[in-house]
């Protein structure tokens, strides 16, 4: 499989694009979040932490992160959120948020976006997982608004 986050920063900017404006023309929600994490999952993740919770005005816009093209498990996250924020049908507005949360079950602390308060992404590449999930024990310590193009802590 050809992994679109090994080209050129302007080639990955493009798949990117080209990503947002399909997001609409698929049928459901899940053929829809399938498309966004089948760009995300082949994201290389850096054994390093790159994105400050603690500090999401410093968190980069989707196209310097894009450019930059270095990522730990929340900024795939951040990733996935701006995806849908910026998807050209925008109905994904007013439905998710960045939130962190631990996951008890795998000693996974991170950013995740939340759907519709019911649904997390970013615990699997494959699919949302259902908050009430018994299988994931998750607590979420802080949610992540975003209003003109900027994150702060609510």
């Amino acid at each position: 499989m050809h992994n679109i986050f090994l080209e050129h920063p302007k080639t990955i900017l493009s798949e990117w694009k080209n990503v947002r404006n399909q997001i609409h023309t698929k049928e459901t929600i899940n053929d829809q979040l399938k498309l966004v994490f089948d760009f995300w999952k082949m994201t290389p993740i850096h054994s390093s932490v790159i994105l400050d919770w603690d500090s999401p005005k410093d968190w980069p816009d989707p196209w310097t992160m894009i450019y930059e093209n270095k990522y730990d498990e929340s900024m795939v996250a951040l990733g996935m959120f701006y995806t849908l924020v910026y998807a050209s049908n925008m109905q994904w507005d007013h439905r998710i948020y960045l939130a962190l949360i631990t996951d008890e079950s795998r000693s996974f602390q991170n950013l995740a976006v939340i759907i519709d308060k019911c649904y997390l992404l970013n615990l699997s590449y494959m699919s949302p997982i259902e908050m009430n999930n018994p299988e994931h024990i998750v607590t979420v310590y802080q949610k992540y608004q975003y209003n003109d193009k900027t994150h702060v802590i609510v």
